[in-house]
């Protein structure tokens, strides 16, 4: 009986020190919060008063919050007055006199974009309606301004080539071109802020795989993307920060994959979680949910271990500091929306236009299996269908994020 008094005594001892140090941990990056913490408006003004070009990884391109704080910098005078550049990732650069026709249109015609979001890598356009609405918002801010005062948007990707796209081998060829497409991006994003030789400034809305600065592979070379290119090439000169969101983590290489995935995914055994097992989520919550923004330098958050698309082959050791240089949190990761999908660049014409693409980009048995399963005879009935409209909805099962108090259990 006494030793197990002796042992049941050390287990209430040893529970209560693990209380504890999960209790200070939590306190460390609540701290961090109190003590660095700005406004987000105020935050990214701040960065860009400080660098040249700051980088937005919005974490998932199909979320709308990303987009709506977008808006908000938008509507700021303090941002607007800094005249910033809007660099869009997904906009390729061959489509660059539709945006300016678009800003440049005594009326705001929402259809002049079209082209813009028709002009992808895979057979369909983009539907994400809060890109519409940023472009939209944009126009409307520019309205009230004086023309040499307007904010400018420039496409960012490299060319769209369904025009010259007639079959597989054309699009393979097609796909080859991409492999440069971080590079080109630095460059016209470089090329249009002047070298940084002056006093330009400009922000460019992308996600993760373009948006690091410094995460390096086993070898200790970088994993080189726009965002590399930027922080290697001229160091102080950009800022890049992760919009708090849903986390990727990988967890194995699958044998086979679709080719023509870009970023990979369909290669990788993954999941969608929270930061640290919800650490994060909690240090936020602590503090109301509030919107907040500060640099990962000297704080828990960026010495935390890197989880991300490279994780599995990424050098021991790197932090999420070495990926980026600030954070700011919008809301909480599990009452994020997905922005509503629209069809309206889906008129007759483009409709055939992407069954052609669909024709280059599938095998007639993959075809026929996709018209079979979405219950059609056609595959423009296939496309409209596939292009519905759609409203916003959850972006994620909260259920499949973990609990948000994970780091406390282990």
């Amino acid at each position: 009986m006494k030793y197990f008094m002796q042992a049941l005594t050390l287990g209430v001892w040893l529970m209560a020190g693990a209380a504890v140090s999960a209790a200070d941990e939590l306190n460390d990056y609540i701290a961090a919060i109190e003590n660095r913490g700005k406004p987000p408006v105020d935050y990214i003004v701040d960065k860009l008063k400080h660098h040249d070009l700051v980088l937005f990884d919005d974490f998932n391109h199909q979320a709308k919050e990303p987009f709506d704080f977008y808006q908000q910098l938008v509507r700021s005078d303090s941002f607007v007055a800094l005249k910033p550049v809007i660099f869009v990732e997904l906009f390729s650069v061959n489509e660059q006199p539709h945006i300016d026709a678009f800003l440049a249109s005594p009326e705001k015609d929402m259809a002049l974009l079209y082209p813009v979001f028709r002009a992808t890598y895979s057979p369909f356009a983009y539907p994400m309606q809060s890109y519409l609405d940023l472009m939209a918002m944009i126009y409307d801010v520019n309205r009230a301004l004086p023309e040499e005062d307007r904010l400018h948007v420039v496409a960012a990707s490299t060319p769209s080539l369904w025009p010259s796209i007639e079959n597989a081998a054309d699009y393979a060829a097609a796909q080859k071109s991409l492999a440069g497409r971080d590079h080109d991006m630095y460059l016209t994003i470089l090329d249009e802020l002047g070298g940084f030789s002056g006093n330009a400034k400009g922000v460019f809305l992308t996600n993760t795989r373009h948006a690091y600065t410094g995460v390096r592979k086993k070898d200790d070379s970088y994993f080189w993307n726009t965002g590399t290119f930027f922080r290697q090439w001229h160091p102080d000169k950009s800022f890049s920060v992760r919009l708090h969101g849903q986390q990727l983590f990988i967890e194995s290489v699958k044998a086979e994959g679709d080719a023509r995935d870009q970023e990979g995914l369909s290669r990788k055994k993954y999941y969608w979680g929270r930061m640290q097992k919800g650490l994060w989520d909690s240090a936020f919550a602590a503090k109301g949910n509030q919107p907040v923004g500060f640099d990962l330098t000297g704080t828990p958050f960026g010495e935390a271990a890197y989880a991300g698309n490279h994780m599995l082959d990424a050098a021991p050791g790197q932090t999420m500091l070495d990926a980026f240089d600030g954070l700011v949190f919008l809301k909480p990761i599990d009452r994020m929306t997905a922005t509503a999908k629209s069809n309206a660049m889906y008129d007759e014409a483009f409709v055939q236009e992407v069954v052609r693409r669909l024709t280059v980009y599938r095998t007639p048995e993959e075809l026929a299996d996709m018209m079979e399963k979405s219950g059609v005879s056609t595959l423009a009935d296939y496309v409209r269908k596939q292009t519905a409209p759609e409203a916003e909805k959850p972006l994620i099962d909260a259920s499949s994020l973990g609990p948000i108090d994970g780091w406390a259990q282990d």
